[in-house]
């Protein structure tokens, strides 16, 4: 009995030391949550300092410091628990005048509410949650709040994506239904073990189990939370400024008619490239998603193993994600849908039209993920030595390129497709029209020059030139959307899959 009685006393004294410490301004709080471990190759408890958390006593430099941590409440990022986001049916909005502040309530149906964590502390000043939801809350905290410094400093995005909090509603639901944010009656629509983001919400969601697993869920992977959190820097790059906010809440909240005179096929060679448009978009946006997981994350399989030691991984879908294979059409015993898109031609137009029975002309939908891992296998594969022009030796350096100068083109690639988008042409304010090597032309401007002193890198342009016209350079692009202007006059593309194996390159 003395000796707990001592030791709870020298603990008590520990506490205080560390609390004071605290109180004088330490803005390093260490905390325990879901971590990959590269020793074990697996997930597992480990620890890491965040230094984003608000002060409780108010931001003024002079105040003591106290971290927000039991509410999860941070400078760049916030985890509330619960609610129901997607569809509010019950909100209307005129799409010529809505604001943008309006429009992100629109997809509230019910708010979330702030979260109160079970935390403690450790001797050496750590927070760990002591039961499963507030260590996963706290990792989602961890994982979202790297991703928002990662865009931010790393990928150099200034939009709103980054500088405005990012709202996590965990263990939240997407819904359709009807509600003022308050108070409201959904219906689920998704169940299942992941993450997501809500465009018309402008937030982020992690969604419950739907069955028990013996790993970790989707949800508390960095690779996945970095991938989600792309898709807030899609929408804010590509729907950047007032013009295309506009664009952004027109082709949500549009009526049919004011839907179809956003988008007018020029020519009669397009066919049905409007009614593809929104989904080839989506395709991109997926491989660029992909693209960014990749680079923070520095793993071409960027869902990890997901799993804690000695469970299984998730399935097919870590693989087909992987950005460093190639296709593999048959994948005969796969139970999920794998089917891989091997290079860009008229039949994934069609597809991506597929809802339109004419354009369709019976083809199966799209599945724009797989689209989209034809453009992010692209970019893997294209990386050199911005310099010399020499493949890379290792990952570390594959990777090291992409963060330095690879992926931040892609960033300002997706800016420049919103410019295009809101370019006044032929008497009309918005072309909301859609083809991916519009944005694998802009990349192309902007990653064969230096950021900084746009210095021309004609390895680098090479290198992606090849790779891209592999990929989509067969289909003829005879009417550019807004002018883009080709990039790769003379390149032979090559790929098995195409009608003549080699060809002259369309992009």
């Amino acid at each position: 009995m003395t000796s707990r009685i001592l030791r709870s006393a020298t603990e008590r004294a520990l506490a205080a030391v560390l609390l004071l410490g605290t109180a004088c301004g330490d803005l390093q709080v260490p905390v325990e949550y879901v971590k990959w471990d590269e020793e074990t190759a697996a997930f597992g408890l480990g620890r890491g300092i965040v230094t984003t958390f608000r002060n409780r006593f108010g931001d003024d430099v002079e105040s003591p410091y106290e971290p927000m941590i039991d509410s999860l409440n941070g400078h760049h990022v916030v985890v509330a628990g619960g609610g129901s986001l997607l569809l509010n049916f019950c909100r209307q909005a005129d799409p010529q005048t809505v604001s943008r502040e309006e429009f992100y309530r629109l997809g509230v149906i019910t708010e979330a509410k702030p979260v109160n964590l079970q935390l403690s502390r450790r001797l050496d000043g750590t927070w760990f949650g002591v039961e499963h939801d507030s260590i996963s809350m706290l990792t989602a905290y961890v994982n979202f709040d790297n991703a928002a410094a990662f865009f931010r400093d790393v990928i150099h995005d200034d939009t709103l994506a980054t500088t405005t909090r990012a709202r996590i509603a965990f263990y939240g639901e997407m819904a359709l239904g009807c509600g003022n944010g308050r108070i409201g009656v959904a219906l689920p629509v998704g169940a299942v073990d992941n993450a997501a983001f809500v465009g018309t919400a402008d937030m982020f969601i992690v969604l419950r189990d739907a069955v028990f697993a013996s790993g970790i869920e989707l949800g508390a992977n960095p690779g996945v939370a970095a991938h989600e959190y792309s898709h807030r820097i899609w929408q804010h790059n590509v729907f950047h400024g007032d013009e295309g906010f506009r664009l952004l809440a027109l082709s949500f909240l549009g009526s049919p008619s004011q839907q179809a005179a956003l988008c007018v096929d020029e020519v009669s060679a397009d066919g049905c490239a409007c009614k593809a448009s929104g989904t080839l978009l989506k395709a991109m946006d997926e491989g660029t998603a992909d693209i960014f997981a990749y680079t923070l994350t520095g793993r071409p399989a960027f869902f990890f193993d997901n799993s804690l030691a000695g469970s299984t991984a998730v399935g097919d879908e870590d693989k087909v994600r992987d950005l460093s294979r190639e296709p593999v059409i048959d994948r005969a015993g796969s139970t999920i849908s794998t089917e891989e898109v091997p290079f860009f031609n008229e039949k994934i137009v069609q597809r991506a039209a597929s809802t339109d029975t004419v354009c369709g002309q019976g083809e199966p939908a799209l599945h724009y993920y797989r689209l989209g891992t034809l453009w992010s296998r692209g970019f893997y594969r294209s990386i050199v030595d911005p310099q010399s022009g020499n493949a890379p030796a290792d990952e570390a350096a594959r990777v090291g390129w992409a963060r330095a100068h690879y992926a931040p083109a892609v960033r300002v690639a997706e800016s420049r497709v919103g410019d295009d988008f809101t370019t006044p042409v032929s008497g009309r304010d918005y072309t909301f029209r859609f083809e991916p090597r519009q944005l694998i032309r802009r990349y192309i401007e902007e990653v064969s020059v230096d950021r900084d002193t746009r210095v021309y890198l004609p390895a680098v342009h090479d290198a992606v030139c090849q790779e891209m016209c592999n990929r989509f350079g067969y289909l003829p692009f005879d009417q550019p959307v807004n002018g883009v202007p080709a990039q790769c006059s003379g390149f032979m593309g090559a790929n098995e899959f195409s009608p003549l194996g080699v060809f002259p390159c369309q992009i």
